[in-house]
Protein backbone atom coordinates (compact mmCIF):
# COMPACT_ATOMS: atom_id res chain seq x y z
CA UNK A 1 0.00 0.00 0.00
CA UNK A 2 3.13 2.61 1.02
CA UNK A 3 4.34 1.90 -2.59
CA UNK A 4 1.59 3.54 -4.50
CA UNK A 5 1.60 6.73 -2.05
CA UNK A 6 4.82 7.12 -2.87
CA UNK A 7 4.57 6.58 -6.59
CA UNK A 8 1.74 9.20 -6.58
CA UNK A 9 3.77 11.74 -4.35
CA UNK A 10 6.66 11.57 -6.79
CA UNK A 11 4.46 11.48 -10.01
CA UNK A 12 3.18 14.55 -8.81
CA UNK A 13 6.73 15.93 -7.78
CA UNK A 14 7.95 14.92 -11.44
CA UNK A 15 5.09 16.84 -12.53
CA UNK A 16 5.52 20.08 -10.47
CA UNK A 17 9.24 20.37 -11.49
CA UNK A 18 8.37 19.80 -15.31
CA UNK A 19 5.75 22.35 -15.34
CA UNK A 20 8.09 24.46 -13.41
CA UNK A 21 10.59 24.22 -16.01
CA UNK A 22 8.53 24.32 -18.52
CA UNK A 23 6.99 27.75 -17.69
CA UNK A 24 10.57 29.58 -16.75
CA UNK A 25 11.32 28.67 -20.63
CA UNK A 26 7.84 31.27 -21.31
CA UNK A 27 8.22 35.32 -22.23
CA UNK A 28 7.18 36.78 -18.52
CA UNK A 29 6.22 40.24 -18.74
CA UNK A 30 8.78 42.03 -16.69
CA UNK A 31 7.13 45.76 -16.09
CA UNK A 32 8.85 48.46 -16.32
CA UNK A 33 10.22 49.27 -12.48
CA UNK A 34 8.23 52.43 -11.85
CA UNK A 35 9.30 54.25 -8.77
CA UNK A 36 7.60 55.87 -6.40
CA UNK A 37 5.48 59.78 -7.32
CA UNK A 38 6.25 62.44 -4.91
CA UNK A 39 6.96 65.81 -4.96
CA UNK A 40 10.41 65.46 -5.90
CA UNK A 41 9.78 63.39 -8.83
CA UNK A 42 6.64 63.82 -9.78
CA UNK A 43 5.88 61.63 -12.81
CA UNK A 44 5.07 57.88 -12.83
CA UNK A 45 7.83 56.72 -14.83
CA UNK A 46 10.34 53.54 -15.01
CA UNK A 47 13.72 52.88 -13.44
CA UNK A 48 15.65 54.35 -16.59
CA UNK A 49 17.86 51.87 -18.40
CA UNK A 50 15.66 49.02 -17.20
CA UNK A 51 15.29 45.83 -19.96
CA UNK A 52 11.79 45.31 -20.33
CA UNK A 53 9.84 42.34 -21.95
CA UNK A 54 6.33 43.45 -22.40
CA UNK A 55 3.29 41.27 -23.78
CA UNK A 56 -0.43 41.19 -22.96
CA UNK A 57 -2.92 38.43 -22.02
CA UNK A 58 -2.04 34.93 -21.66
CA UNK A 59 -1.26 34.04 -25.01
CA UNK A 60 1.70 36.78 -25.12
CA UNK A 61 -0.39 38.58 -27.61
CA UNK A 62 1.62 42.04 -28.90
CA UNK A 63 4.90 40.70 -27.35
CA UNK A 64 8.13 43.25 -27.53
CA UNK A 65 11.16 43.93 -25.26
CA UNK A 66 13.60 46.72 -25.32
CA UNK A 67 15.70 48.89 -22.81
CA UNK A 68 13.90 52.23 -21.07
CA UNK A 69 15.91 55.22 -21.69
CA UNK A 70 17.36 57.64 -19.40
CA UNK A 71 14.51 59.00 -18.16
CA UNK A 72 12.69 55.52 -17.67
CA UNK A 73 10.67 55.97 -20.95
CA UNK A 74 9.86 54.01 -23.43
CA UNK A 75 11.88 55.47 -26.53
CA UNK A 76 14.08 54.69 -29.40
CA UNK A 77 16.89 58.05 -27.74
CA UNK A 78 17.69 59.79 -24.66
CA UNK A 79 15.93 62.43 -23.62
CA UNK A 80 18.08 65.34 -23.27
CA UNK A 81 17.34 69.18 -22.56
CA UNK A 82 16.61 71.04 -25.74
CA UNK A 83 14.40 74.00 -26.62
CA UNK A 84 13.49 72.33 -29.94
CA UNK A 85 12.04 69.84 -28.06
CA UNK A 86 8.31 68.73 -28.25
CA UNK A 87 6.88 66.32 -25.32
CA UNK A 88 3.53 64.61 -26.14
CA UNK A 89 2.17 63.79 -22.75
CA UNK A 90 -0.89 61.42 -22.66
CA UNK A 91 -1.86 58.14 -21.29
CA UNK A 92 -1.51 54.39 -22.49
CA UNK A 93 -1.88 56.35 -26.18
CA UNK A 94 1.36 58.15 -25.53
CA UNK A 95 3.40 54.78 -23.40
CA UNK A 96 1.96 52.63 -26.20
CA UNK A 97 3.71 49.43 -24.70
CA UNK A 98 2.17 47.37 -27.86
CA UNK A 99 4.65 49.75 -30.09
CA UNK A 100 7.96 49.26 -31.06
CA UNK A 101 8.78 53.08 -30.03
CA UNK A 102 10.10 54.25 -33.48
CA UNK A 103 6.56 53.50 -34.39
CA UNK A 104 4.23 55.53 -31.74
CA UNK A 105 2.73 59.03 -32.11
CA UNK A 106 5.65 60.56 -30.70
CA UNK A 107 8.44 59.86 -32.53
CA UNK A 108 6.63 59.90 -36.12
CA UNK A 109 5.47 63.32 -34.91
CA UNK A 110 9.04 64.12 -34.18
CA UNK A 111 10.80 63.08 -37.37
CA UNK A 112 8.09 64.60 -39.51
CA UNK A 113 8.49 68.26 -37.53
CA UNK A 114 12.19 67.31 -37.53
CA UNK A 115 12.71 68.01 -33.83
CA UNK A 116 13.59 65.98 -31.06
CA UNK A 117 10.26 64.53 -29.42
CA UNK A 118 9.38 62.87 -26.13
CA UNK A 119 6.73 60.85 -24.62
CA UNK A 120 5.50 61.41 -21.46
CA UNK A 121 2.78 59.17 -20.48
CA UNK A 122 1.81 56.26 -18.72
CA UNK A 123 -1.50 54.09 -18.37
CA UNK A 124 -3.89 55.38 -16.09
CA UNK A 125 -2.72 59.31 -16.14
CA UNK A 126 -5.57 61.78 -15.33
CA UNK A 127 -5.69 65.35 -15.80
CA UNK A 128 -4.05 66.40 -12.96
CA UNK A 129 -1.17 63.84 -13.82
CA UNK A 130 -1.29 65.41 -17.57
CA UNK A 131 -0.91 69.37 -15.75
CA UNK A 132 1.85 67.97 -13.36
CA UNK A 133 3.58 65.84 -16.46
CA UNK A 134 3.86 68.97 -18.69
CA UNK A 135 5.28 71.27 -16.07
CA UNK A 136 7.95 68.62 -14.76
CA UNK A 137 8.51 68.32 -18.79
CA UNK A 138 8.68 71.62 -19.39
CA UNK A 139 11.38 72.24 -16.26
CA UNK A 140 13.40 69.23 -17.24
CA UNK A 141 13.87 69.12 -20.93
CA UNK A 142 13.60 73.09 -21.66
CA UNK A 143 10.92 71.90 -24.04
CA UNK A 144 9.62 74.90 -26.07
CA UNK A 145 6.88 72.72 -26.92
CA UNK A 146 4.32 70.62 -24.99
CA UNK A 147 1.48 68.96 -26.38
CA UNK A 148 -1.17 66.51 -24.40
CA UNK A 149 -3.34 63.91 -26.06
CA UNK A 150 -6.65 63.84 -24.24
CA UNK A 151 -9.36 61.12 -25.02
CA UNK A 152 -12.88 61.06 -24.58
CA UNK A 153 -12.34 58.86 -21.46
CA UNK A 154 -10.10 61.61 -20.05
CA UNK A 155 -12.43 64.15 -20.20
CA UNK A 156 -15.93 61.77 -18.78
CA UNK A 157 -13.55 60.74 -15.70
CA UNK A 158 -12.61 63.79 -15.00
CA UNK A 159 -16.13 65.57 -15.06
CA UNK A 160 -18.54 62.78 -13.50
CA UNK A 161 -18.49 63.18 -10.22
CA UNK A 162 -16.73 60.91 -7.45
CA UNK A 163 -18.27 58.47 -6.11
CA UNK A 164 -15.90 58.62 -3.21
CA UNK A 165 -17.71 59.58 0.64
Amino acid sequence: MKYWIVQILLGFLLAAVLAELGLRLLPVSTGYGVGAVNSADPVARGTPLLRYVYSRDWSFHLANSGTLNNFGFRSSSDYLPDPRALVVVGNSYVQADALDPRDTLTERLGSILHRPAYAVGADGFSLADYLVASRWAGDTFGAGMVVVLLTNGDLSHSCRPSSAP
